[in-house]
């Protein structure tokens, strides 16, 4: 028995635990971080806050800050305006709105009074908030002096400031004469950190920023882990992780040399040549300001998060933008970092997501090409990227960094990754990479419901493929077929009506942008297009603008190809209410459209294999298709909309590229140069868009355009009469 026992492995039911050095570790990390966060956390005033106030004597017209928050230009003052000695009134302004002004009441100079203030301007932060509506109260005395609503700038946490008025404005001088107190005594003058103690700051903290807390938890967890991974020899495990990482490296090397060049182009066009990725674009904060309004529970946004595009329901500003952006931005939201500031980066990260997603397509392909190779060669890659990267709509979008093309950007990339994953499912179908095709073409849903609807049809068609191919290849009786052949486009369905029931929350429509909502729709605008987004009638007009209209000119100046427009008003069946200028995608990416079409239909004549690939990304078009040529408008940004689609085709026809000479040559020399062709004409129309034609550039980007022109057109000895003096 004693034999016996010695052979039974000793076993513990108890749950492994963090060595006593990793929970250390997790420890120390978590204390740093919170003492750095506390550092400039400041909790938000509770509502209803009481302060005792003695007023001096005051002279007619003179206007003194109480309490004042934000930054010059969005900011919110409580201020006491005098009309003699002995009396005045209050007042709330929002900077550059009509201020509200209570009745007079007696000054009484030299007496304490007891101030309550509940305002939404000063107990909402972006740092974290009390909650509460957007109404006004103000009490001296216990006597009502302001109730009304007010709308308010959401502000950084620290902005708030107690007798001073740091931010300038008309309504109220630099300071107030008078005194401020805490109940408890302690004179509050200045940043509003004096209202606060150390305890009540760490309470707050727990509270208003508890999304702080549990980020900084979930990252001391993580470090933890990492150390516990690390045991028993660091340096050993350290080294093997760069080895690894090395051979990935050369792996794919001509990607990252390619993708390199392309994220340069990238920057220095998105940056007006500056190089600066942290900058404060004109109309950027949309995104940061959702996703604090999405931490404190609420889908609305402040007024001048949005201010022209804004829907307005029920008192609220909306935007019709989805909330992916939102959510990638979460970290910074939570600890208040970078608002207004983050555009430029989010884009770059977004735009080399783009190109590690269409590398892996093209991949994918290049396996069920030629299983027994399937790394492609590097010429192949490098060819690849730069038309994505260099020759396609989503380099434009570098043009101009702000909500339009940060939207269309990231639900670009997510499709394209979405796409790969769903590749990868058609490949191997034991593998659960639907799962992440799933939650990426959800994600480019919600940035821009296009490209989503593009990847989750994908995703949809890919699923039946599978069941057609697990049918066909092992001859499995259909019935047990079924349910696989059903839940995941049905899954994919819901995935899509996810969109129309965010819509329903925010303005009880399931129209993603009920126009008769929106700032700039009129009754008399709204009628012009019979108050809807999509209309059958336009599908003539926009097809052909999408597909085949040569809407481009050549002029002698530089940069030499710009981009025309045709009326829609040519067309009177048509319901159009914005036609931007719009170039064809044959025009636009004459490469991508080359590999996407003709030499697909050659592999696929060639290779059997990739009929059906072919077959399920070429259908995948015809919802995200009819949709977009019914849309009542028209623009050149809209054609990155396509990207994913064609991207996807394009990477199938280049890696079923034939391998006889007698094929593959021919369509190498045609492709080259149309590579090169679709890389002038792309930075063409970027840069000019950029320096000419896009509002909200800096003047220092378009004077440096416009310096630019006239130097190159003074070397061919041309002038342009547009800039002459």
């Amino acid at each position: 028995m004693a034999e016996t026992s010695k052979l039974i492995p000793e076993t513990s039911s108890a749950p492994k635990s963090l060595p006593t050095s990793s929970v250390t570790v997790g420890t120390l990390v978590f204390v740093l971080l919170a003492a750095l966060a506390l550092t400039w956390f400041q909790p938000a005033l509770p509502r209803g806050f009481a302060l005792d106030v003695v007023f001096a004597p005051g002279k007619a017209g003179l206007s003194e800050p109480l309490i004042v928050s934000g930054t010059p230009g969005f900011g919110d003052f409580l201020f006491v305006r005098h009309q003699n000695e002995t009396h005045a009134v209050l007042g709330q302004e929002r900077w550059g709105r009509p201020p509200l002004l209570s009745a007079p009441f007696e000054v009484k100079p030299g007496t304490q009074r007891r101030l309550v203030v509940d305002a939404p301007a000063f107990s909402h932060a972006r740092g974290g908030s009390r909650g509460g509506d957007d109404t006004l109260h103000v009490q001296l005395d216990g006597v009502e002096l302001l109730n009304a609503t007010a709308r308010f700038e959401l502000r950084k946490s620290s902005h708030l400031f107690f007798a001073e008025n740091p931010l300038g404005g008309t309504e109220s001088g630099p300071t107030f004469s008078g005194t401020l107190a805490h109940p408890d005594g302690r004179r509050l003058l200045g940043n509003a950190r004096r209202a606060f103690s150390w305890r009540e700051r760490l309470t707050g903290w727990f509270t208003d920023g508890k999304w702080q807390v549990g980020f900084i938890l979930l990252v001391s967890i993580a470090a933890a882990r990492g150390w516990t991974w690390l045991q028993p020899d660091p340096r050993n495990r350290i080294s093997t992780t760069l080895r690894g990482l090395r051979r990935t490296a050369l792996a794919h090397r001509p990607f990252i040399v390619a993708a390199t060049v392309c994220s340069v182009g990238f920057i220095v066009v998105v940056t007006g040549g500056t190089g600066r990725l942290w900058f404060e674009d004109q109309f950027g904060n949309f995104f940061d300001l959702q996703a604090v309004a999405l931490l404190q529970g609420r889908l609305d946004v402040p007024e001048g998060a949005i201010s022209g595009e804004a829907f307005i329901f029920d008192r609220k500003y909306y935007g019709y933008f989805g909330p992916t952006p939102a959510l990638l931005r979460l970290p910074f939201a939570i600890f208040d970092l970078g608002t207004g500031w983050l555009t430029r980066s989010f884009m770059l990260l977004q735009f080399l997501g783009a190109l590690i997603a269409a590398d892996a397509i093209l991949h994918e392909f290049r396996r069920l090409v030629t299983p027994e190779r399937p790394t492609p060669p590097a010429w192949m890659v490098i060819l690849f990227t730069f038309n994505v990267g260099l020759g396609s709509t989503l380099f434009y979008l570098s043009s101009r960094a702000y909500i339009y093309h940060e939207a269309t950007l990231c639900g670009s990339a997510f499709a394209l990754a979405s796409a790969a994953f769903a590749l990868r499912h058609l490949a191997i179908p034991t593998r659960r990479t639907w799962l992440l095709a799933l939650a990426c073409g959800l994600l480019s849903l919600h940035a821009r419901p296009p490209t989503g609807l593009f990847a989750l049809t994908l995703l949809s068609i890919v699923s039946l493929a599978v069941v057609y191919l697990t049918w066909r290849r092992h001859r499995a009786p259909l019935a047990p077929l079924w349910p696989r052949a059903v839940l995941l486009p049905l899954t994919c369905v819901i995935g899509v009506l996810s969109f129309n029931a965010l819509s329903y929350l925010k303005f009880r429509s399931l129209s993603g942008a009920p126009l008769h909502l929106h700032v700039q729709y009129p009754p008399e605008r709204l009628a012009r297009i019979e108050g809807g987004n999509f209309h059958a009638a336009n599908f003539p007009y926009v097809f052909s603008t999408y597909t085949w209209q040569p809407n481009f000119t050549l002029r002698p100046t530089f940069p030499w190809f710009y981009i025309t427009g045709e009326d829609p008003q040519e067309d009177p069946a048509a319901r159009i209410d914005l036609a931007e200028p719009t170039l064809a995608l044959p025009y636009a990416m004459p490469a991508l459209t080359l590999l996407a079409t003709l030499v697909v239909g050659i592999a696929c004549w060639r290779r059997p294999s990739l009929r059906l690939p072919a077959v399920v990304v070429g259908v995948s078009i015809i919802p995200m298709g009819a949709a977009m040529v019914m849309a009542v408008a028209v623009s050149h940004r809209y054609t990155t909309d396509f990207c994913p689609w064609i991207i996807t085709l394009a990477a199938l026809g280049l890696a079923g590229l034939p391998s006889s000479l007698a094929w593959k040559r021919p369509l190498l020399v045609l492709t080259i140069p149309l590579t090169v062709l679709s890389i002038m004409i792309t930075l063409a129309i970027t840069i000019h868009y950029q320096g000419a034609l896009v509002w909200g550039v800096p003047p220092d980007v378009s004077e440096r355009y416009r310096a630019l022109r006239i130097s190159v057109d003074s070397v061919f000895g041309v002038t342009n009469p547009e800039l002459s003096p």
